[in-house]
């Protein structure tokens, strides 16, 4: 844990990890705003996801192409009148375990800053 304090030597909060959103932004939110950051990170993801299976193709230079596509497709099956609200839902469910297991995105591997 990284202490973050002001220039006046008062500790202005704790964050989990250096430079990641989960522990300035997302821990110290309210459950509500937690778990609605955890379905649009997770449904970002599961759009790209989707779009780079489909291209075929991992290329940074082609991820708004592929997130584009990705959203085309889940958006046109949520569609579909009983199928698309199940898939719509699991989806959703998905997401929002990616998000957490990903921790939104954050290093699996802590780095030592020097003191």
């Amino acid at each position: 844990m990284i202490a973050l304090t002001s220039r006046r030597g008062t500790s202005a909060r704790t964050a989990t990890h250096a430079g990641s959103a989960s522990g300035a932004i997302v821990g110290d939110s309210s459950p509500g705003v937690t778990a609605v950051a955890a379905k649009i990170f997770g449904m970002g993801a599961l759009f790209l996801l989707v779009g780079q299976k489909l291209l075929a193709t991992f290329a940074p230079s082609r991820r708004p192409v592929a997130l584009a596509l990705g959203f085309a497709v889940l958006g046109g099956i949520s569609l579909l009148p009983i199928a698309g609200a199940i898939v719509w839902s699991a989806a959703s469910i998905a997401a929002v375990g990616i998000a957490f297991l990903s921790r939104f995105g954050a290093p699996r591997f802590r780095l030592a800053l020097p003191a």
